[in-house]
């Protein structure tokens, strides 16, 4: 795994961006609905869980 450092510039932008542009409680909503559809894809793509779910 690689790591990659922002300029201070980049950094401050981002900072700005999440302060200042997006609501916390849309953030926090917007993350629980990625994490939810990446579990779906997991537990489609994993046989084991496949087989204990109903059809």
């Amino acid at each position: 795994m690689s790591t990659n450092t922002l300029s201070k510039e980049d950094e401050t932008r981002l900072l700005n961006f999440f302060n200042n542009t997006i609501a916390p409680k849309g953030m926090a909503k917007a993350l629980r609905q990625v994490n939810y559809v990446m579990a779906l894809g997991v537990i489609r793509e994993d046989e084991t869980l496949q087989q204990k779910l109903p059809e």
